[in-house]
């Protein structure tokens, strides 16, 4: 976040957690600090919190266009704990989308990416985004405990990105603004993003 954040003073995030953890609400302060104004946190279990954030307000059917403003994101990256939380982000993404998930220790996982009934196998297997580029982390000895590792264990997750075909948008701020002339620029803009990045570090997509 303090990355994206550094970037541009156009950035804004959007981050869904239980805020569970020691380190997470004051890391979110210092966040809010140095950036004031440009990170907004929800607090809650994701599986809830996402689609509530992205249904229209007030009880009305549809958005209003200032709520299609509010609600259009250039970056997603899914969670690990929530089994829906990658698809109903990619259902509320507008065309040309990237896509993130959590890393895991493998590709296979049964979670996020492309084990059975994973949610990258489903989105893939729908159509909902294309252009999957995979990486693999260089391998890193820890020299200090964390919540999910101990000193000394060596990490490598694997991790991808996609781009947001369109297809199985679901509200009408992303039908409305996902033209087909504008859904083919914008894929192939951010398809050729992906084709260069990282080129070394780059592991086979799973059948």
């Amino acid at each position: 976040a303090a990355f994206f954040l550094s970037l541009s003073a156009q950035v804004q995030i959007v981050t869904f957690d239980k805020f569970d953890r020691p380190y997470q609400i004051p890391v979110v302060k210092q966040l809010e600090k140095a950036f004031p104004g440009h990170i907004t946190h929800i607090l809650g279990n994701s599986c809830r919190t996402v689609p509530n954030f992205f249904a229209p307000k007030n009880g009305m059917a549809q958005h209003s266009n200032d709520d299609c403003a509010d609600r259009e994101f250039d970056l997603l990256h899914g969670s690990s704990l929530c089994p829906t939380d990658n698809i109903d982000l990619v259902q509320h993404a507008t065309c040309g989308t990237i896509l993130t998930s959590t890393a895991m220790h493998a590709l296979s996982d049964r979670a996020v990416y492309f084990g059975p009934n994973a949610q990258w196998r489903k989105l893939r297997d729908d159509g909902c985004i294309s252009d999957i580029t995979c990486f693999r982390e260089v391998p890193r000895t820890l020299n200090q405990s964390f919540i999910f590792a101990e000193k000394d264990k060596v990490i490598a997750h694997d991790f991808c990105f996609a781009v947001v075909t369109g297809a199985c948008s679901n509200n009408n701020c992303t039908i409305a603004s996902d033209n087909e002339e504008k859904c083919v620029e914008k894929r192939e803009a951010m398809k050729g993003i992906l084709n260069n990045l990282c080129p070394d570090d780059r592991i086979a997509v799973p059948s």
